[in-house]
């Protein structure tokens, strides 16, 4: 499988003392609870996304939307859970950028598609950073997550209720998270190319149901 910045770190924790609002690149992988599949399936190496995955997926791309200091990287969306790399900028927050500020990553589903795809290289420091930000204080990780995730629960409860969609049991992700802060570019490249390759690695990937032994994972 290559490069696993998912198996390798993922008993680390938070680094202590680190200011994670810091601009810099930062890789993520969120699980739902009990790693349930709820977000669709994987067919022929690519993720076909539920009604549950698509609004998973337009909830992630709402993050620049109300983070101005914050751009989408890489990221990909699996049956039962979410790797992604965030860009944070230096400077302040906004909360409302314009589409021309806004680096909407690519979703892997279907075909890859990189035309349109511009980065900040993560060495990139001075004002064409801070030009991008607002007025508010600058996010952290945690807070950038945690939004996230309570803003989809409600989503999907929503739906649970009013479209009949699979419940949940207790929470629609796991309590934890697990996070790595990117270090250089050939880290954040072979982390790109890990999540883009997730798809067509399902069958040994860690997270799939299969490779559990069909034991739920509880975390309380």
């Amino acid at each position: 499988m290559g490069y696993d910045p998912y198996r390798h770190h993922r008993r680390s924790i938070r680094l202590k003392g680190y200011d994670y609002s810091r601009s810099g690149y930062y890789y993520v992988t969120i699980c739902t609870q009990d790693r349930e599949k709820l977000f669709g399936e994987i067919d022929e190496a690519i993720i076909r996304l539920n009604e549950a995955g698509q609004m998973i997926d337009q909830e992630w791309n709402q993050i620049p939307k109300r983070y101005g200091c914050v751009i989408i990287d890489k990221y990909v969306i699996m049956p039962n859970h979410l790797h992604g790399i965030l860009q944070i900028l230096s400077g302040e927050n906004d909360g409302n950028t314009s589409s021309e500020q806004v680096n909407v990553g690519t979703s892997l589903v279907g075909v890859l598609n990189d035309a349109n795809e511009t980065h900040i290289s993560p060495t990139e420091t001075g004002d064409s950073a801070t030009e991008r930000t607002g007025t508010r204080p600058v996010p952290t990780l945690f807070e950038i997550i945690g939004a996230f995730k309570s803003i989809t629960t409600n989503g999907y409860i929503n739906c649970v209720k009013q479209n009949n969609w699979p419940p949940f049991r207790k929470r629609l992700w796991q309590l934890r998270y697990h996070d790595r802060i990117i270090r250089d570019e050939d880290e954040l490249n072979r982390i790109r190319k890990y999540i883009i390759e997730n798809p067509l690695n399902w069958a040994e990937d860690e997270n799939n149901p299969e490779n559990l032994g069909q034991k739920n994972e509880k975390d309380s």
